[in-house]
């Protein structure tokens, strides 16, 4: 055991990407990261209510893909485990702004960053290591980080604005959960918009389509 190493090399990935909407003409444009066990092309139908002439969805799916329910189930996807955490932040950060570049680099309109349960914390880390423009962030029934200083996670955008969407029979972000979240929030001034909507851990089609339009509207 004592002449086992660890070693860490980069390597190439193939990423799985998914779009939904006319980026030519769309108003607004969001990058909408997916939770832990979830995978890109469900998260991405939450959007498909929405006229595609007025909004251009990208949706990048995690790089770590398993089996979540046995090897005759579909694979699921997650973004980052305490395994290698760090070097796995690293990766998803650098992928999330080949994404952004890829994508969203000649977009004109505006531009939300969403992420959904574990896909919040994504986009925020994503952030702090490699900030990029965007207009508003939805942070839809996950954590924002407490182990990092967001406190100037947002000073390189001119009006900021974070909404923050919980159901109210969520099953991880339990009432307890929100004050403490509210701590975070307050401690980096983080301009957050709070919304409540009755269901549990899930995206609200009908609260997404509104918080979309007032961005469009503003």
């Amino acid at each position: 055991m004592k002449n086992i190493q660890q070693d860490k090399l980069s390597v190439t990935r193939t990423a799985q990407v998914y779009t939904y909407g006319h980026k030519v003409n769309a108003k607004v444009a969001v990058i909408v990261c997916h939770g832990y066990a979830h995978l890109a092309n469900r998260i991405i139908q939450k959007f498909n209510n929405l006229n595609e002439d007025d909004i251009y969805v990208v949706a990048p799916q995690g790089l770590s893909v398993f089996y979540w329910k046995g090897m005759n189930e579909d694979p699921v996807a997650s973004w980052m485990t305490s395994k290698d955490r760090l070097d796995e932040i690293e990766d998803f950060s650098n992928y999330l702004s080949t994404v952004y570049q890829h994508y969203l680099s000649d977009f004109s309109g505006k531009i939300v960053l969403m992420g959904f349960s574990q896909g919040c914390a994504t986009v925020w880390r994503w952030q702090k290591k490699y900030p990029v423009q965007y207009n508003c962030m939805i942070n839809w029934s996950g954590w924002i980080p407490e182990d990092i200083d967001l406190s100037n996670a947002l000073d390189h955008l001119s009006s900021p604005k974070v909404h923050v969407v919980v159901g109210n029979q969520d099953q991880y972000l339990t009432e307890e959960r929100i004050v403490e979240m509210k701590k975070v929030i307050s401690r980096n001034n983080i301009p957050a918009i709070h919304h409540r909507f009755e269901g549990k851990h899930q995206v609200d089609r009908r609260l997404l389509e509104s918080i979309l339009k007032s961005i469009i509207d503003e």
